[in-house]
């Protein structure tokens, strides 16, 4: 049988914060709940997952690699019309 009491969230107050932990087969973890205890929306949470430096610096890597992606690809199509361009140019050698 499966013990329910397992999943449940437990609050603890630590230095004055108010911390959510949970017990799953890997061990204590914190977790981070889109409600808080009162019951309001907790749109940190909700947007970031509790921390906006990682949030901020998730966004800024895929803003990179979006930035490299469309680079790359402009790139190619530049490459695509020059040699457009060079197959249609007829150039005679006498």
């Amino acid at each position: 049988m499966s013990n329910k009491k397992e999943n449940e969230i437990h609050r603890v107050v630590v230095q004055g914060t108010d911390v959510a932990l949970k017990h799953d087969f890997t061990g204590w973890r914190v977790v981070r709940p889109y409600k808080n205890a009162d019951g309001s929306r907790n749109w940190k949470n909700i947007i970031a997952g509790g921390s906006w430096i990682k949030f901020f610096a998730v966004v800024g890597f895929v803003v990179i690699i979006l930035g490299a992606i469309f680079e790359y690809v402009s790139q190619l199509n530049l490459l695509t019309k020059c040699l457009t361009a060079l197959n249609d140019s007829v150039i005679l050698f006498p």
